[in-house]
Formats: C-alpha cells, sequence, structure tokens
C-alpha cells in the first residue's frame, strides 16, 4: 500500500443499478447528482462507475460526496483506494487531502494537495483544499487568490460558484447566489440556505450590519460569573438591544454571532428578516431546532455600539442563569482579551484595521498560532505527552472534553451513566469518562482524572474538521486570553 489516509483500507460495498451505461455516462450523471447536492444518489453511481473502471476524478468526487453526507469513514476508505488503485494523480491525490482535512491532519492534507497541484496545477479540488488551508490559517488574501483560481478552473462547480459570488457585493453577489441555487436540489439543505442568505440580503438591502457606531478606541467591561448550582459555567457581559432590552449573555469563544431566544427577540423589538427557518446546529443527540434571523438596529456592549446587527433565534437560546450567547468573534476588528479571573473584558483597537482580506502578520513571540475554521478557533494540543490533535477554545463550554474514540488511544475509557450533557441539539446520550488524561497546549497543562468524553463527530462533520476535543472553562478560567483575529493568535497568561 502507498500512503493511506487513516487504517480504512477495505472496498467499500457496490451498488449495481439496473441498466448498463458507460462509464463516462456514469460518471456524468454522478456529477449532476452531486451538483445538485443529492450526495447518496451521486455517491452510489460513483462506485458503480468505479467498479468498471477506477477514475482518480471519480475517486475525488466520490469522496467529496461521502463527506457531505457524513460518512467520514466511508471517505477514508475511498481516499485510501484511490491512492493504491490510481496513484500519482491530481484525483488520487485532492481525495487524500480532502480526507486527511476532515480526519484532522492539516499538515498531511496540505501535502496532499500540494502534490495534485504538483501533477496538476489547474486541478480545482487541490485547489480549493489548499483555499480552505490558507483560511484556516488565517492567509486571507492567499486563500481568496487561490480559490478564485479553482473557480476559473472549473467555473459550473457549484461550490465553487458559491465561494465566488460570496466574495462578490451588490448586484453580482446575488446574481451569483440565484445562479447557484438554480443548480441545487430545491428540496435540499444547501438550497435553503441559499434561499435564506438571498431573503436577508434582500431584507438588509444597502444597510451597512455590524457597523461600529462608537469611536474606534479601547474599552473595558466587567464580566460576570454564570453559575450552574455549585459548577462554574462561564462568564458573561450584559448586551443591550435597541435601547429598550438588556440581556445577559455567555461569553463563547466559539462564536462570532449572538444567539437568543424568539421570545427575547421579540421583546426588544428586532426585525424579523426570513420566514424560512434554517436551523441550530450544536451538541446533543436530538434534530436541531429551527432558527430565524433578526436584525438589531442597535447593540449596545458595554459602551460598544453596533448599528444593524444580525442576530439569530432559536427557541432553546435561554437557560434560567443566561439568555445565551455573544461570540468574542463580535469583536473581531479589536484585540479582544479576556481576564477570566480578574471579571475583566478588554478591546484595543489593532494597528492597521482593515475590512479586506489580507494575510496573517507574523505572530509575536508570546502568542500561539490557532486554526480559525468558521468561527471557531483550534490549537493543537498533546494528550498524555503523545501527538494528540487539534482542540477547541471554548469559554462557554462547562467542561473539557475528548472524543471518546481518540481518547481509547491515550488511556482508559469507561461509560458514564450518571453525567448528563445537554447542549444546543438536547441531551448527549453517550457520555463517558477518560481515566487519568493530561492536555498540554502553549507551554500549559493540566491533568484531568476522569475527563468527559463524548464523540464530537457530528461536530467535526459540521466543522468539516477533526476536533480531538475542547478546552472548556476548568482550564480556560484559570487564564488571560488575548485573542488577536488578524493574526490568528492566542497568547495564554496565568494572572
Amino acid at each position: 500500500m502507498r500512503r493511506t489516509v487513516a487504517s480504512f483500507s477495505c472496498l467499500l460495498p457496490l451498488t449495481l443499478l439496473g441498466f448498463q451505461a458507460t462509464d463516462a455516462d456514469l460518471s456524468k450523471q454522478a456529477r449532476g447528482e452531486l451538483y445538485a447536492a443529492r450526495y447518496e444518489k451521486a455517491a452510489e453511481l460513483y462506485r458503480t462507475a468505479l467498479a468498471q473502471s477506477p477514475s482518480p476524478d471519480d475517486y475525488y468526487y466520490l469522496t467529496r460526496a461521502l463527506l457531505n453526507v457524513h460518512r467520514a469513514k466511508d471517505a477514508y476508505a475511498t481516499a485510501d483506494e484511490a491512492l493504491n488503485r490510481t496513484p500519482h494523480t491530481a484525483g488520487a491525490e485532492t481525495a487524500a487531502g480532502l480526507a486527511l482535512f476532515r480526519n484532522g491532519d492539516l499538515s498531511k492534507a496540505d501535502e496532499h494537495f500540494r502534490e495534485a497541484v504538483r501533477l496538476d496545477p489547474k486541478y480545482p479540488g487541490a485547489l480549493a483544499g489548499l483555499a480552505t488551508i490558507y483560511s484556516a490559517l488565517s492567509k486571507s488574501a492567499t486563500a481568496r487568490d487561490v480559490s478564485e483560481r479553482a473557480f476559473a478552473a472549473s467555473p459550473d462547480d457549484p461550490i465553487l460558484m458559491l465561494a465566488h459570488a460570496n466574495r462578490q457585493t451588490g448586484p453580482p453577489h446575488l446574481e451569483g447566489l440565484e445562479m447557484v441555487l438554480k443548480i441545487f436540489d430545491p428540496a435540499s439543505a444547501e438550497a435553503r440556505n441559499i434561499r435564506r442568505h438571498i431573503a436577508s440580503d434582500r431584507a438588509y438591502a444597502d444597510r451597512k450590519l455590524r457597523r461600529l457606531v462608537t469611536p474606534y478606541e479601547p474599552a473595558l467591561m466587567k464580566l460576570t460569573p454564570v453559575m450552574e448550582g455549585t459548577r462554574l459555567r462561564g462568564y458573561a457581559l450584559k448586551v443591550q438591544f435597541n435601547k429598550k432590552s438588556t440581556l445577559t449573555l455567555l461569553l463563547d469563544t466559539a462564536s462570532s454571532g449572538i444567539r437568543i431566544s424568539p421570545r427575547s427577540a421579540e421583546k426588544a423589538g428586532l426585525e424579523l428578516i426570513d420566514e424560512e427557518p434554517g436551523k441550530a446546529t450544536g451538541f446533543g443527540d436530538q434534530k436541531p431546532q429551527d432558527s430565524f434571523s433578526y436584525l438589531a438596529a442597535e447593540v449596545n456592549i458595554g459602551g460598544v455600539v453596533f448599528a444593524d446587527f444580525p442576530v439569530s433565534a432559536y427557541r432553546n437560546a435561554k437557560s434560567a442563569d443566561f439568555d445565551r450567547f455573544i461570540g468574542t468573534g463580535v469583536f473581531s476588528r479589536f484585540m479582544v482579551t479576556l481576564d477570566m479571573p480578574g471579571l475583566r473584558f478588554g478591546l484595543e483597537p489593532m494597528n492597521s484595521p482593515t475590512d479586506g482580506p489580507r494575510d496573517a502578520p507574523a505572530t509575536e513571540a508570546d502568542f500561539h498560532r490557532v486554526l480559525r475554521i468558521g468561527s471557531s478557533l483550534l490549537i493543537a494540543t498533546s494528550v498524555n505527552d503523545g501527538a494528540g490533535g487539534w482542540f477547541l477554545i471554548d469559554t462557554a463550554w462547562f467542561s473539557n472534553v475528548i472524543d471518546t474514540e481518540r481518547a481509547k488511544q491515550f488511556t482508559k475509557v469507561k461509560a458514564d451513566f450518571h453525567t448528563r450533557v445537554h447542549g444546543a441539539q438536547g441531551n448527549i446520550d453517550k457520555v463517558s469518562r477518560a481515566n487519568k488524561v493530561t492536555l498540554a497546549f502553549a507551554g500549559l497543562s493540566q491533568e484531568n482524572s476522569n475527563l468527559l468524553a463524548v464523540s464530537l463527530e457530528d461536530r467535526s462533520d459540521a466543522l468539516g474538521f477533526g476536533m480531538t476535543g475542547i478546552i472548556g472553562i476548568p482550564m480556560l478560567s484559570h487564564l488571560k486570553l488575548t485573542i488577536d483575529y488578524a493574526a490568528g493568535a492566542v497568547r495564554f497568561e496565568k494572572p
């Protein structure tokens, strides 16, 4: 065997269709299903075509389809198969890059994408994969350029079309979204999200969103500890909406927005933007709840005021102790400091703020590089002096957590039938404990005698990147964090 993605090297079962077709016919049909976001059907057709004749392009598209329906292990197996049956091809290398990125191995994913581009400098999947990595490393300008190269190489691919449209403004942006919407199956989640996107953009009209009204200057606010019984849940800020309603929002380093309940949104007089609901995904084993978009004319956070600020609302976005979340990403144009032991939240202006894409500057000596994937910040973390993996930095999570399956690589794991864990999607049914786990990152370490272990597969699927665990409030509450969003870096200090 050549290089492998994971330990899944067995072949997948083949589904034979009830008609005869050439390899080209099957691949064309499969591509149409993939582009329409009918991923299960696309995977079925691609597997049938590959049974007749191995094609590196079909392996790439099959891997992509499998990842879109959250069949990560099948995608790993397909990528291994591609490397074995169609070695030294851009398609096989790209399939491996996709699978490795989803498995949380950033450096090896980068190697495979680069090899694919060496073999075919215009291979769109490899260019798109590299753009994803550049984006995670806060190299926004380079990510944009490489993503545009991918779009130019495959301008009919709806995923690349969507990324291109989102880089446009005004009428070209909406026109691009409309073109993508015509390709997706109207019943797909992808089509629903684009319909909501279009409806929101039309409702916003020419308003500049998230507009900072107050001067761009330093600010200091008080953090309020939030308890659940005797357990520290996190730290909150007081947030006033439309000069009439003040809510207590838990500060969340894993978010870039504001989430409250529909009742709170209506009480504050927020403007409902869309009638078609989205989905509020998060931890939990129940179906995601409907989520609606609102617009606040004004949001005042400790004297820092934003105008025309989007707010999402869903039913479970409230508890007895707080009114849900505000992400630190709301303040990404500032240098953000969370001094949790000192109960202080500070903002400092950047030296050269810009709204356009740019590559992250070099990090200062005492800062540590993090991955930025969506609104999530992840840091490389060692587990029991081993390689470990990427852990989410999450001040809104009550516990440190490790993925159950990955924990078994480092220590013993046993079921926990007494602990109840609840998230945005209800209770997590299967909870375990990992015996004697030491987590280490950024020169810091903490021993956890019975670390909470749950499956993070669903969250990794949603993120598109394999998380090993979560650094939560038990460790972060002892630290002062300074987040440099422009550089994609965080400083961790013990006050």
